[in-house]
């Protein structure tokens, strides 16, 4: 619509004088330009007022076009200066002004490149405007009010171009809004340039009647959805000079030693005026290019501390901390009097996991604040992990004060502190050691990290000195990773099975995938001694996916072995650190497709503690497993701190009752109380029962008689290999009755 009424109000120049009179032109160019203002009144903020502001100039430009037609029709000419004047003239500052504001509120800071920029693009279109445009007016024989007048349109011309360069240099997206602002102003600008040089009558008559192109720009801009945007804040200030403004630059200093040429061809010296403005170029050329140097050198520095310093605390970083490790430990006569301290805070995840990474991030900031009071100025403190600090002491005069230090950081960092408006309590475990004869910075890093796991196992809140006990300690963990690395690919690992059996048939439901390590010289080790290490090094994830898949194959086969029995299914259990993995939902879809076992065969088990310590993330993981069509158990059920209400939210279909109170239902405690409670609530949750850790009989009955669904231990069958598993399907043994 609006493109449409400016083409037709263009069009009336090729009508003038025959059927549209140029009232109806202005008209069109009036309802263009309200349409404009009304749309800058709907916004909000800044940028109404910077909209506001354009549109309302626009507005007084329409105003002195319908005063101009005015005198041509009621007074039959122009007077030599008149209210239209004033009206056009009025309007430039105002959208300058406008312009401003954008610029202002784009980059918050100071655009200082692009508004010097703009100022040399305006000095040099100044140059150029006095000697083709305002110089002339001055020459002929006009009052003084008339030479202003005449003069005043360049310079606002040369107003209108700095702020659009102002906005072109500013920093941040260009919606389409910002490219139709830029159409209008460089429309308005090339009419003006072209009305003050034709001569031409109808030339000149075509030229003025086509305004209305750049009313309607205007108003595209202001209607379009991102017009607001123009007044976001930039990311961030160009950092190096682009070579489109420096081509810019360029053409600007060039005004003027061009501008003399012509003059010097007329036979004329270039007047004060332009030399004036020429020695201001300079300048400004000079201070700008300075601004790019200084930028520069500000963002090398920028990036070498970045390159030594942790982003989130300003902290050295883990290069720079073995750098100056390294440099400690050169220097023989002062190796003595070094120490690091290892520090890792205390149950730090549950922040992270309760109040989001902000206010981690917070609590992060406020240790390295303590850690920084707490040391000696001459102290290196790093941050090498998410929660991990190490302490560099040097020069150290007694061996006390080391401990000091490290007691000093623990008293500081258990002190309550308020993050996000929320008070937040941790604390941190520190590890000590002291470098000997062959000591590298990696090595001392080693043995600080032993002891502070020491410190951790001792209680936490507390710190632990490195010593030979300990150093035995970590060769040994080193050789067992190590190990467990090549038992992965060493065929190693073994995969066992324990049934579960139905409490009142006897038939078997399905086994239990448990992990042993059949390590050289070891024997079969059980998961308590190497399940923690392959956790804390990452290679539960590998194992995990080894044992999900044999798991799996195994249940096919058995599936595939006895077609006339229902299938056996299979129980795997996964580990917090899987459950973290956002690929396990892909793991466990690609070991079903695999091994072609029905994904209701697989249930995965999850321990309780694990489904309570996020409650979004690790729900959208469980939904995921139910859309993939496995089933979930909660393992270990009662040793953590949710309840079946708790639970409701969750979708498991089996809730295993930890063994603690299992084996309470025999002799002579034989207290039912707690189990029986967890049966009736569980089974009015609508899901199945499964008590594990039956070792005699009188816990089975117990039971039975409160209508447990499924139970498992050593009383059916201790963990068996898959022939052995097999072989007890294949004789329909029924453990229950077999045991009387």
């Amino acid at each position: 619509m609006i493109a449409i009424a400016a083409a037709g109000c263009v069009a009336s120049q090729f009508l003038h004088g025959l059927i549209v009179p140029d009232i109806a032109r202005e008209g069109g160019a009036a309802a263009i330009t309200a349409i404009a203002v009304l749309a800058a009144f709907r916004m909000q903020g800044a940028a109404r007022t910077a909209w506001l502001l354009v549109t309302f100039g626009t507005a007084l430009w329409v105003v002195g076009d319908i005063v101009w037609d005015c005198y041509d029709i009621f007074a039959g000419g122009q007077p030599a200066v008149s209210a239209a004047d004033a009206c056009y003239l009025a309007g430039y500052p105002l959208i300058a002004a406008g312009l401003l504001v954008m610029l202002h509120r784009r980059t918050p800071g100071a655009n200082r490149d692009g508004l010097l920029d703009g100022l040399v693009l305006a000095a040099a279109s100044t140059i150029v405007a006095w000697d083709f445009l305002i110089a002339p007016s001055t020459t002929r024989d006009l009052s003084l009010v008339q030479r202003v007048t005449l003069a005043s349109y360049p310079l606002g011309d040369v107003l209108l171009l700095a702020g659009l360069a102002w906005i072109a240099f500013a920093p941040g997206r260009r919606g389409r809004a910002t490219y139709f602002l830029f159409g209008a102003l460089g429309c308005t600008l090339v009419l003006d340039v072209l009305f003050d040089t034709v001569q031409s009558g109808w030339l000149n008559t075509v030229v003025g009647n086509s305004y209305p192109l750049a009313y309607a720009l205007l108003a595209l801009a202001v209607l379009q959805p991102d017009a607001a945007d123009i007044v976001e804040p930039a990311n961030s200030a160009p950092r190096t000079m682009h070579p489109a403004r420096l081509a810019f630059l360029g053409i600007a200093v060039l005004a003027s030693p061009t501008v003399a040429l012509v003059e010097a061809n007329r036979g004329r010296s270039a007047p004060g005026v332009l030399i004036g403005i020429s020695m201001v170029i300079s300048v400004l050329v000079v201070v700008r290019f300075a601004l790019v140097v200084h930028a520069r050198e500000a963002a090398e520095g920028t990036l070498a501390y970045q390159a030594t310093h942790d982003q989130l605390t300003g902290l050295a970083n883990r290069p720079i901390l073995i750098e100056r490790i390294d440099h400690a430990l050169s220097l023989r006569a002062w190796r003595d009097g070094v120490a690091l301290l290892y520090i890792d805070l205390d149950r730090f995840k549950p922040v992270n996991d309760a109040w989001g990474h902000r206010t981690g991030d917070g609590v992060l900031s406020t240790v390295a604040r303590r850690l920084v009071t707490a040391i000696r100025p001459s102290d290196t403190v790093a941050r090498i992990g998410g929660d991990e600090f190490v302490v560099l002491c040097e020069a150290l005069e007694d061996a006390e004060d080391v401990v000091e230090i490290a007691e000093r950081i623990v008293r500081a960092i258990e002190q309550p502190m308020e993050v996000d408006n929320r008070i937040v309590v941790v604390s941190a475990s520190v590890g000590i050691a002291r470098p000997t004869v062959d000591t590298t910075s990696e090595s001392l890093l080693r043995e600080a990290d032993a002891a502070m796991y020491r410190a951790k196992e001792l209680g936490r809140n507390r710190w632990e000195l490195f010593d030979g006990n300990l150093r035995s300690l970590v060769e040994r963990r080193r050789s067992a990773e190590a190990a467990l690395q090549q038992a992965l690919g060493g065929n190693e690992l073994r995969v066992l099975y324990q049934p579960l059996i139905h409490v009142v048939s006897g038939d078997i439901e399905g086994f239990e995938a448990l992990l042993r390590w059949e390590r050289p010289g070891f024997g079969l080790m059980a998961p308590d001694d190497f399940i923690p290490l392959a956790e804390e090094t990452g290679l539960i994830i590998p194992i995990g996916a080894w044992v999900l898949d044999e798991a799996c194959h195994q249940a096919a086969r058995w599936r595939d072995a006895f077609p006339d029995r229902p299938a056996p299914s299979i129980a795997v259990n996964l580990s917090a650190r899987q459950l973290d993995q956002p690929t396990l939902t892909t793991t466990v879809a690609d070991a079903l497709a695999r091994s072609g076992l029905s994904p209701r065969s697989l249930v995965l088990e999850l321990t309780e503690s694990m489904i309570i310590r996020d409650d979004a993330q690790v729900l959208a993981t469980l939904e995921e497993f139910k859309r993939l069509g496995a089933r979930i158990s909660i393992d270990d059920f009662g040793t953590g701190f949710s309840g079946l209400a708790y639970l409701r939210k969750f979708p498991f279909d089996i809730l295993k009752i930890d063994q603690s109170f299992v084996r309470d239902l025999a002799p002579p405690e034989s207290d039912t109380t707690i189990v029986s409670s967890i049966v009736a609530l569980t089974h009015s949750l609508g899901r199945v029962v499964v008590a594990e850790g039956v070792e005699v009989p009188e816990q089975l009955a117990s039971l039975r008689s409160m209508g447990c669904d499924i139970a498992q231990g050593y009383l059916i069958a201790r963990p068996l290999t898959a022939e052995a598993a097999t072989a007890m399907l294949e004789t329909a043994q029924d453990p229950v009755h077999a045991l009387g």
